[in-house]
């Protein structure tokens, strides 16, 4: 996909249920906007559907086309730190750090990087009317 074709897709990308369709490897995706709450995010559909098995289970389709949010807890305080030691606080604070995945992007360009990232080859799938 060109500079150019990224720069139409965010274009297209702007109001509440405009779409895009994209073909991703042997995928065909779908991009629409979408409101939650009071913001405006772009909601991923893969071969014109969403499983919440994807963000349950690790598949390719997760890997592929979920938004990664990792969630740290709030950090130990220095007084904390010279109480319970470094080292505790450092193993403790990556022992509850996890990872959980959001069918739904804030950004279409992070959308599309990572896209990039994880696929071999994303293109527009049609020509839609502007």
């Amino acid at each position: 996909m060109t500079r150019d074709e990224c720069l139409e897709v965010e274009r297209r990308l702007v109001f509440p249920g405009a779409s895009v369709k994209l073909q991703c490897d042997q995928f065909c995706v779908a991009l629409e906007v979408q409101r939650d709450k009071m913001r405006m995010v772009v909601m991923v559909y893969v071969d014109g559907r969403f499983k919440g098995k994807w963000i349950l289970e690790d598949c390719e389709e997760r890997r592929r086309f979920l938004r990664p949010v990792i969630h740290r807890p709030k950090p130990y305080t220095i007084k904390q730190v010279k109480l319970l030691g470094k080292k505790w606080c450092d193993a403790q604070r990556e022992k509850h750090t996890h990872t959980y995945y959001l069918p739904t992007w804030p950004s279409t360009r992070a959308l599309l990087r990572h896209l990039h990232k994880h696929n071999s080859s994303v293109e527009l799938a049609c020509a839609e009317p502007a």
